[in-house]
């Protein structure tokens, strides 16, 4: 079995570097789990990840309704 490993992700240059650097002591079978925190649900909502914009178009109230309280 592989090692599981968490890689925290700001989708910056360094971050990137962080990855690469991390992938070269694993092996194949090694699962790696990027973990990144948006800011707003603006940032969120400006996204263009097909994986994830329909989910987060399907809650964009409920994601506004947290965004007020906040």
């Amino acid at each position: 079995m592989g090692e599981k490993v968490l890689i925290a992700f700001d989708d910056s240059t360094n971050a990137m570097r962080a990855v690469e650097h991390v992938s070269r002591f694993l092996n194949q079978s090694s699962k790696i789990t990027l973990f990144s925190v948006l800011e707003d649900t603006a940032t969120l909502f400006s996204m263009n990840s097909p994986e994830l914009t329909a989910y987060f178009m399907a809650q964009q109230e409920s994601f506004e309704a947290l965004e007020e309280k906040r």
